[in-house]
């Protein structure tokens, strides 16, 4: 069982489990890739390697900063962009190598509404 993702000292996103027994999988590398040094400004806990989901700190400052790290309207676009093509999608989850995790479809998506939010 997963832990929930905590968004700040107080805000979580509750994770939900998943049957793992499909291929109904998303991949959202294909948006992720383009910007490895965001997330590796993330994976400040641990590494993904190891703990996926887990070793990223999404707090709001976190999520800040590392955007000063790459091109942050062009972070902004694509995940604003990656979050209609999961809505779109009939996959019921997604995956990624970079996050090292697959992740129910809802939970991606408010994972990626907060940081959409904290890009400056």
């Amino acid at each position: 069982m997963k832990s929930d993702i905590h968004i700040s000292s107080t805000e979580k996103i509750d994770w939900i489990e998943i049957d793992l027994s499909n291929d109904d999988l998303f991949d959202v590398d294909y948006i992720l890739d383009q910007y490895v040094l965001f997330w590796k400004s993330l994976e400040t806990l641990c590494t993904a390697e190891c703990c996926g989901l887990s070793a990223f700190s999404f707090y709001a400052e976190d999520v800040s900063t590392a955007a000063k790290h790459v091109e942050a309207i062009l972070l902004k676009e694509d995940l604003i962009k990656l979050t209609g093509d999961i809505l779109r999608s009939d996959k019921n989850s997604v995956i990624s190598t970079i996050l090292n995790n697959v992740i129910e479809k809802t939970v991606f998506i408010k994972l990626l509404e907060h940081i959409i939010k904290h890009i400056q």
